[in-house]
Order: structure tokens, then C-alpha cells, then sequence
């Protein structure tokens, strides 16, 4: 029998994607030569600077899902799902100092003939990596958040869809945050004399010693704190009366309804966005040269990979196919025989392509991409996570 190419491979699982959503993927043929060596071969030397190849997943936990709270009404399940059977609501905010101030009119157009009504400019009355590292964290949380949790309106900003085979490893997690949070904090609060000192140099005459107030009230503005919700409609308007009770279940059902809508679009687009940028990085530029790769791409499509199952709740069985053609795709690829082997990149990149070229037509162009946090919220406001 002919021995496949890697080429050939990846036409061959590119056809795989005409299968209907209820059909069964077929799996990966035989390893190409080039995916078999990889496969027999000693581990690769750990070369310093280079990440390892990946790892097998670990099992997911098993979390049991907490009965809903008295005094709350459980609601139908929409269609053939029931989002609170497999997600659980996650409350998740993080507090900080604000940094930022606004300046004067007054002291910005003294010196000129300008309209004080027209002018807003601010200062940073604070600058240093301590500060900055706890903003740094507060990125990365949210960043975590976002790849083991799902988009919801249920509730406002800093309320997460957390998939009850996730809330485990979730927790634990935002557990081991906290902690190093309040390091970081107590960190700022040590050298805070020091950075006020600091700040008044490079200030000047826009230093105000009011920007600054007591050390323990600074303190106080850092938190983070994580709350489990219950959704549901009051039981007490059923003794209201019954036709609010009705209209804010059917409101709620329906809030339920476009969440399936909002979480089934937002993963495919989470997917064609990996898929687009893996696409970009493998296609050679204008002089046939190899474009520069980075080991996190792998990193992060894998971990996609991981836990798509567990956050796959709305039963997208569409995309559960394509996540499944990338696996094949994937299966024996360490993110160095990405980098050096130039077969294993066409591979993919045939590959990658065609799943893209799916995904084309399963993405809704919503004009705005939908998240759980607020990143653009100002330094000086609360902000949720």
C-alpha cells in the first residue's frame, strides 16, 4: 500500500470536514514517515530559552453541582438544554488604587489664552513596578477567565459562565491568585513612603499631597473577591401575583435562549481566531521565508483543545467536528518539529486551512466581540474582572 504524504494526510482529514454535523468523524489515518519519527524518536535535548513538548491533558475533575438556593425558582430547560445543569454562575471582581487624576484647567492654560472649559488632560500620580505588577495579575486573571469560562448577560460584567466540569480547577486557581495578589499588595504598601517621594519629583508643581490618603485607606482599595450565584426568578411573585410571575420567567427563559446563541458563536469565533492566526504564522512571507513561531500558539490552541469538551455545554456538535479534525491534525506535533520541520508546516497549514474555510460560514458577525471584564474600565474606578 502507498505511503501517505503529510501532504496527503492533510487532504485526506480537509475531507473529513464535509461530514455532517451527527456524523461520526473518522480518525486519523496512519502516521506519515515525518509524524512517525517524531513519534518513535528519543525525547528532544531541553534546549534553555525552548518550551518542553506538550504534555497529555490531566483529567478533569469531577464537581458536583450545588442545589439552587431556597427562594429562587428553577427554570425550564431551553429547548434540549439546561445551561445551570452543566455551567455554574461565578461572581469575580477585582479591586484596585486608582493612579490616574484629572489636572487643573487652570494649571495646564496659564501660560496660554486657551479656554480652560476646553481643555482635560490627567497625570499619574503614581508610577512604579509594584503598582504595575499587580495590574500585570489582574491581566492574567482575567486572561484565565476567559479560557475556562463562557460569555453570559444573565448578569452584569464580572459574572462567569464556569462549566461544572472546570469549577474545580477554577476555583483552585483563583484560590492560589488571591494569594499572590495580596503578596503584590503588601509588596506596594512597603515602598509606598518611597514612590509618593518619588512621584513628587517628577510631578512638580502638579503634586497634591490630597491625591495621596492614608496608607491603610490605599490599602483598603485592593481586593479580590469571588462569589457563586444563583439564577432564577424570586419565588415571593407567586405570591405577588401571577402574571409578573409569568412574564419574568418568560423573560429569564428567553435571556437563557440568547445566552445559547451568544456562548455557540463566541467559541467558534474563539476557534477561528486561533485557527486564522495558526493559518497566518505557518504561511510563509512575500520571500518564501518561514514567519517567526512561537511556542504559545501550540501552547494555547492545545489548552482550547483541552478544555473544549467541558465548555462545549451548548452541544455545538458543528464545531465539536472541527475541534476534532484539529486534533487529528495535531496528534504527535510538538511545537519544535513545528518550528524546524518545513512538511510538518504545510501539514498544517493545509489543514488549518480548510477548517478555517468551515468556520467561514458557522461565525455570526456580531460587530463586537462579547466578553465577561471590563479591560477598558479607568484605573480609578472599581474594576470587575
Amino acid at each position: 500500500m502507498k505511503t501517505q504524504t503529510a501532504f496527503e494526510r492533510a487532504q485526506a482529514i480537509a475531507a473529513g470536514l464535509e461530514l455532517e454535523q451527527d456524523d461520526a468523524v473518522p480518525s486519523p489515518g496512519p502516521p506519515t514517515p515525518v509524524i512517525e519519527q517524531m513519534l518513535t524518536a528519543p525525547a528532544p535535548r531541553r534546549v534553555k530559552g525552548r518550551s518542553k513538548p506538550l504534555a497529555p491533558p490531566p483529567p478533569l475533575p469531577d464537581v458536583t453541582v450545588p442545589p439552587p438556593v431556597e427562594g429562587s425558582v428553577p427554570l425550564p430547560p431551553t429547548g434540549e438544554i439546561n445551561l445551570f445543569e452543566k455551567a455554574i454562575c461565578l461572581s469575580v471582581a477585582l479591586n484596585r488604587w486608582g493612579t490616574t487624576r484629572k489636572v487643573r484647567s487652570s494649571a495646564v492654560v496659564s501660560a496660554t489664552v486657551a479656554n480652560p472649559d476646553f481643555i482635560y488632560t490627567t497625570k499619574k500620580i503614581l508610577r512604579c513596578p509594584e503598582h504595575k505588577a499587580i495590574t500585570s495579575l489582574d491581566g492574567e486573571i482575567r486572561a484565565f477567565l476567559r479560557s475556562r469560562t463562557l460569555p453570559s448577560r444573565l448578569y452584569r460584567s464580572g459574572v462567569y459562565l464556569v462549566p461544572v466540569e472546570l469549577t474545580g480547577e477554577v476555583d483552585d486557581r483563583l484560590q492560589e491568585y488571591m494569594v499572590k495578589r495580596q503578596g503584590l499588595v503588601d509588596a506596594l504598601m512597603g515602598v509606598l513612603k518611597e514612590r509618593i517621594a518619588e512621584a513628587a519629583v517628577a510631578l512638580k508643581l502638579l503634586f497634591e499631597e490630597g491625591d495621596y490618603p492614608a496608607a491603610e485607606m490605599i490599602k483598603s482599595e485592593f481586593s479580590m473577591t469571588m462569589e457563586y450565584l444563583t439564577y432564577g426568578v424570586p419565588r415571593a411573585l407567586e405570591r405577588v401575583r401571577a402574571d409578573i410571575m409569568k412574564r419574568e420567567t418568560e423573560k429569564a427563559t428567553k435571556k437563557i435562549q440568547d445566552d445559547i446563541s451568544l456562548i455557540t458563536n463566541a467559541m467558534r469565533e474563539g476557534f477561528k481566531g486561533m485557527i486564522n492566526h495558526a493559518v497566518d504564522r505557518l504561511t510563509p512571507d512575500d520571500d518564501g521565508k518561514a514567519k517567526k513561531f512561537h511556542y504559545t500558539m501550540v501552547e494555547k490552541l492545545d489548552d482550547f483543545l483541552r478544555t473544549f469538551r467541558a465548555r462545549n455545554i451548548v452541544q455545538d456538535g458543528a464545531l465539536n467536528a472541527l475541534v476534532d479534525q484539529a486534533r487529528g491534525l495535531l496528534k504527535g506535533v510538538d511545537p519544535e518539529s513545528i518550528r524546524k520541520n518545513a512538511d510538518v508546516r504545510d501539514m498544517l497549514k493545509t489543514g488549518f486551512t480548510a477548517i478555517n474555510e468551515k468556520l467561514d460560514g458557522m461565525v455570526v458577525k456580531t460587530g463586537r466581540q462579547f466578553t465577561n471584564d471590563d479591560d477598558d474600565v479607568d484605573a480609578d474606578d472599581a474594576e470587575a474582572a
